[in-house]
Parts: structure tokens; sequence; C-alpha cells
């Protein structure tokens, strides 16, 4: 199974390709092609092409979903390939449906849920009756489509990209600077930092751990990320980039999180000891906060009175919530935390549910983790990058509800929980002695006629 850092690997072409998703690659790209439309878009009469476009972007979620039901029982055969946590989550994604029924015009909140149980579907599809490079390769094509999006959304509003302040040049706000462009609306600069992440963290690991160009390339990306996620001014994306960096710096290991440690410490005690020029430290802290310093915090910009009434109002509907988008219609605003939307839309065993989801998540990462010397050196890399995205939409839960409805931060969290699943069922496979390193199998994995060669014995003993 190649997971390595060459550029031909992360080439789209390839993805999308016979060597890669071949035509799974489509559904992938139908899902990710309906964000930003929604029911709206599908009920109705329509006028011109556009709307017809918007109405056919909006039925992608309900088009793989089909097919899942379509294609699901010609493979009998085949095993369950959601792991606990993803079970969990389309368990989650049931609830919210079956709560949906309870409004008259149910398709309106209820598109929501089927559209969230679609991405279930696409894994289901995707992963059960391939290869385990499959599962590598579907995580690479998420991260390389939210690129793409964030990429394309700059591109159309590079005209009122960065605008000057009392702080300097800042992108903040460029959702109301450049509202509907090419009929895509702008995304709000924390979910374009979201987005965002993924270069940063993905190059910031390529950077460490490759050789030659890949280690330019990757350094180049993670420098051009991580620069615009600090002219966003996005409170989250520029504190959750620091916490996804310094997880990749500790959990690479070596020297590397020596280094990473020691930074931390020293810049710590610089501070402490009043070293740091005040003026840096000032404009630091108000740039990043936009201007309203780090007490801000302490009530995370009003967020903590939604909370309050958030979960009052899922004390007066425990079982099965308000169905998806009750935050809108209750509290008339965004529940801007995962696990109080998910109580909100499917009752506390919802919210339990999801949370289940994410701890899974993450006893998936340690026990790979823990394994991880009898890994090749680039599916230890791979692993990662892995989780420093999972670390980052982790911590978005606490601001925002990420991964709790059908968005980007599904897209790219579901996905990282599927190939954890599969990395270690592969692993455990070849440990087994289960013919895993078959070139059938694991192509590109330094095998032949199923038997490692003296190169890939020598890679996989390589330092962590």
């Amino acid at each position: 199974m190649s997971t390595s850092g060459r550029f031909y690997d992360w080439s789209p072409i390839r993805l999308i390709g016979p060597s890669g998703l071949g035509a799974h690659a489509l559904l992938w790209l139908g899902l990710w092609s309906s964000i930003a439309s929604g029911p709206w878009n599908i009920v109705g009469e329509k006028e011109g092409l556009a709307e017809w476009l918007n109405a056919v972007r909006a039925s992608m979620p309900l088009v793989v979903l089909a097919l899942w039901f379509v294609l699901r029982p010609m493979q009998s055969g085949r095993g369950g390939v959601l792991n606990a946590g993803l079970v969990m989550w389309a368990a989650y994604g049931s609830v919210m449906l079956f709560s949906s029924f309870q409004y008259g015009q149910w398709f309106t909140y209820g598109y929501w849920a089927l559209a969230y149980l679609s991405v279930m579907a696409a894994i289901d599809i995707t992963v059960g009756s391939g290869p385990a490079s499959r599962a590598v390769d579907m995580v690479r094509l998420n991260w390389i489509m939210a690129t793409g999006m964030l990429i394309l959304m700059l591109f159309l509003a590079r005209d009122v990209l960065l605008v000057e302040t009392k702080l300097g040049l800042s992108a903040y706000n460029l959702d109301m600077r450049a509202g509907v462009r090419g009929g895509i609306p702008i995304s709000k600069t924390s979910g374009l930092a979201r987005m965002a992440i993924v270069p940063a963290v993905v190059g910031f690991a390529l950077m460490l751990r490759s050789t030659g160009m890949m280690k330019v390339f990757g350094g180049a990306v993670f420098f051009g990320a991580a620069i615009m996620i600090w002219f966003f001014q996005s409170r989250q994306g520029i504190f959750g980039m620091a916490f996804a960096l310094g997880f990749v710096m500790v959990v690479i290991g070596g020297g590397t999180r020596i280094l990473g440690i020691a930074t931390m410490i020293l810049m710590g005690a610089l501070l402490f000891a009043g070293l740091l020029p005040d003026e840096v430290v000032d404009y630091v802290a108000r740039y990043s906060t936009r201007g309203e310093g780090l007490g801000a915090f302490e009530s995370m910009t009003g967020r903590d009175m939604i909370w309050r009434l958030g979960w009052r109002a899922v004390e007066d509907s425990p079982w099965i919530g308000y169905g998806p988008e009750s935050d809108r219609r209750i509290l008339l605003q965004n529940a801007s935390n995962g696990l109080l939307y998910a109580g909100m839309c499917a009752g506390y065993p919802g919210a339990a549910l999801y949370l289940g989801g994410l701890i899974w998540g993450w006893v998936l990462f340690v026990r790979a983790y823990v394994q991880r010397l009898s890994w090749r050196a680039d599916e230890r890399d791979f692993l990662m990058q892995l989780g420093g995205v999972m670390a980052f939409l982790t911590l978005r839960n606490i601001p925002e509800n990420t991964a709790s409805f059908y968005s980007v931060d599904l897209l790219l969290h579901a996905p990282i929980i599927a190939c954890l699943g599969v990395l270690l069922r592969h692993h455990s496979r070849r440990g087994a002695g289960a013919g895993a390193w078959s070139p059938a199998l694991v192509p590109g994995g330094g095998a032949v006629g199923g038997r490692l060669t003296p190169a890939a014995v020598r890679e996989s003993r390589g330092a962590p």
C-alpha cells in the first residue's frame, strides 16, 4: 500500500483514475459539488439553467444514498466496512432522520439527515470492495477537494480578498464583502481557515519528513496556508493550527518531538520573563483576536449564552431532539458546538452517539500509533497527517457544529476515521500472514510475489 510522499501519489489524475479510486471518485466529487446547496434548490419551480444545475448539485447526496441501496445487496458476501465510530455516526444520522418526521414538510429538515447518511454510504461503497490503498486515496482526494475549494473561493473573491484595517491587512469578513461569486457563496473566514488547515498540516508534515523537492514543496504549501490562516483572523483557525502543528511535532517523535517541546518551553519562558518585545506580543494578541484581546475567550464571544439556551432546549425533548437545523429554528442562530448541535437534532442519544464516534476515532489513532514501529516509514508519516488534521477537527467541535451536520468538516473527518480502521485491519492481516502483502492488495508496498523485499524490511525498521 503506497502512502509515500511522491508527487505521483498526490496527483488528482491518479486519484480519480484506474490506479486510484476510479469510478468511486464520482461519489466524492458529487458530494463535494453539493456543498453550499440544500433542499431549497430541489423543491419548487425552476427557471433557467443555473437553478437546474443547483438542483442537480443538491440532489447528489440523495443519489449517492440511492446507489448504496442498489449496490449493497449485490455485495452480500462482503463484511461490514464501517468501523464502530462510523456506525455510531450512522446511527446518529438515523435518529436525526426519524426526528425530522415530526414536521409536516419533513423533507426540508430530513434532507440534511439523508445527506449525513450519504457520507457513510460513500465510505461503505468506496472502501468495501477494494484494496486497503483505496482508503488512503479516498482521504487524499477529499483533502485535495477541500484545498481546491479554498483556492477557488479565494480566486473568485480576489478583488476584495485583503483590506486595510487598523491592525493591518486582513481577509476577515471576506464573505460579507464578496457575497456570491459565480453562483458560489463565499464561506466565512472561519470556514476558509478550516479548509486551509488541511494543506497547512499536510505540508508541515511533508516538510519535516520528506526529502528533496517534496520537502521544498511541503514547506511552500505549509507557509502559504499558514499565512492565509493568519490573514483570515479566525481565532479557531489560528489557535487550532497551532494545536494541530504542535500535535504533529509531538507524535512524530525523535528529534522533532524534542524540538517541538523545547520550542514551546522556550517561548513560554521568554513570554513569562518579559523578554519578548511588548509591542510584538500585544500586536500578535490583538491581531489574532481581532482586537478583542484574550479576554474574549472567557465567554467564547457570547457562545456561553448560546450553549446554556441550547441545552435547556434539549432538556425539553431529550430522546429524539428536534431534527436537523433545529438550532436555526429554536435559537435563531448557529449552535456553535458539535455536541450541542447533535443533542438538539437527536436528543441525548444522538449526542452520545456523536461523541462516541469522535472518541472512537481517537481510539483507532492511539492503537495505530502504538503499532507504528512495525509500519513502513511512509505509512507512519501518513498516520501523522491523519492525526494532525483530526486533532484540528476535533478541537473545532468546541466553537462550531463541525461534523455533527452535513458539511465540509464531515467530508474530511469521517474518511479519516474510516482510513484509520482500514489501516489497522490491513496491518493485523499482514501480521497474521494472511497474504496482505500481495501486490493486488498493497500496490507499491515493497513486496514481490507476496513476500517482503529486503529494502522494504529495512524501511519498515526505520526510525519513527
